[in-house]
């Protein structure tokens, strides 16, 4: 399949034109000087912006001022939280191991470190921790000392399981904090779980501080997984550079064939396929030579790519969108049940009761002023959810297939 075929005719020149800085390591300047501004702005995700300045550098003056001017604000703006996410994360750091609570840090700051040309160049709004499942609840008591806590609005929400309550402290830039207790790339594996914190390592995130992380293969398919299984590459056009620049990098320097019979042995074999095979159309990254013979289902990979174009600011609530298609989405964790974050009683409850009613009415007419609710993006939207699920069935099938043979 051709990278024109998935990619949406309207605005074609300057998404393929989005693809290529992405994708290729010198920047056609000649392009760069006949895009559309207003056009690429529309289609290039604002989670990009710092890493197309540090890209578009290379083309200096050819591309547009009003471009130039902001990717390079909002390289700025994600340097000064880079710094904020540092001081954060050291005091984390600080009160998990005062409270004796080992941890593991995932994703954002690990790649931004490992993987990206400069930290900066990496945006994340929340700090990932993956915990032992007992030590969950002494973590949430030991980092509501230095400010992180639940805000009252989750109080009633169900929680995918394996994940506590997401925890904020209010300051500006600081980020959010989330802890989990399963991954995407072991699910409803318990053994696998744990035998990841036998093979941790520590990474160097720089300023003087160390943190241990997952092993170079078990991070390599928590990213992959984290993009595919759990999100379905729903406006996930970062999170599949994220795999690219893995590729690249001394990251993906381990033995891919055991890896992938590992990954067969999860049950995650087909979705590792399907990124890397659309990492490789879309981006032009390399497919490691244990993939190289395999393909995904060509429904598969269209379905993928129409994700990934998917606008999260035109999304519009979770509940109308099941009630209108029918159906909710197949959990990543089939086995287990979420936990529900408790809600206040007695007269804090009463008053959180009726915060909560006129918020959800505030809500509502946000979106109904914003356009959200208009009837075009509602079906969008259906659509785009329907899809997702025919994604989701698709590839597990394809992960059964491959361990009964």
């Amino acid at each position: 399949m051709e990278r024109s075929d998935l990619i949406p005719k309207e605005h074609r020149a300057e998404r393929a034109f989005l693809l290529d800085l992405l994708g290729a390591d010198a920047v056609n300047a000649e392009a760069a000087a006949t895009i559309d501004p207003a056009v690429f702005l529309a289609v290039a995700p604002k989670t990009l912006h710092p890493y197309l300045h540090w890209k578009l550098q290379q083309a200096g003056d050819r591309v547009p001022p009003a471009l130039r001017s902001l990717f390079a604000d909002a390289y700025r703006e994600n340097a000064f939280r880079q710094l904020r996410r540092m001081a954060d994360l050291r005091r984390i750091d600080g009160v998990l191991k005062a409270a004796n609570i080992p941890y593991l840090l995932l994703k954002g700051p690990i790649l931004a470190a490992t993987a990206y040309p400069e930290p900066a160049t990496r945006t994340m709004l929340d700090l990932d921790l993956l915990l032992h499942e007992p030590d969950v609840p002494r973590a949430i008591s030991a980092l509501a000392e230095i400010g992180f806590t639940v805000p009252l609005k989750f109080a009633g929400w169900t929680m995918n399981a394996g994940d506590a309550p997401p925890l904020f402290n209010g300051q500006p830039g600081s980020p959010v904090v989330e802890l989990h207790a399963m991954l995407d790339s072991a699910p409803d594996d318990s053994h696998a779980v744990e035998k990841m914190w036998s093979t941790a390592r520590v990474v160097d995130l720089g300023h003087g501080l160390g943190v241990h992380a997952l092993e170079r293969i078990e991070f390599f398919a928590h990213v992959v997984t984290h993009v595919s299984r759990h999100h379905r590459f729903e406006g996930e056009l970062r999170s599949l550079l994220d795999v690219v620049l893995l590729l690249r990098s001394n990251e993906s320097d381990f033995d891919w064939s055991a890896a992938k019979a590992e990954w067969t042995q999860r049950g995650i074999d087909a979705w590792i396929q399907l990124t890397l095979s659309l990492a490789n159309v879309m981006l032009g990254s390399r497919i490691p030579e244990a993939f190289a013979e395999g393909a995904p289902d060509s429904e598969a990979l269209a379905l993928a790519a129409e994700q990934l174009w998917a606008d999260k600011e035109k999304k519009i609530s979770e509940k109308i969108t099941y009630l209108l298609a029918g159906f909710e989405p197949s959990p990543v964790h089939s086995s287990v049940k979420g936990k529900p974050v408790p809600i206040p009683t007695g007269l804090a409850g009463m008053r959180f009761r009726a915060v909560r009613q006129w918020q959800r009415v505030h809500r509502i007419f946000t979106t109904l002023r914003d356009g959200r609710l208009r009837p075009r993006n509602i079906t969008e939207n259906v659509h785009l959810f329907r899809n997702r699920q025919r994604l989701f069935t698709l590839v597990e099938s394809a992960n059964r297939s491959t361990r009964r043979s």
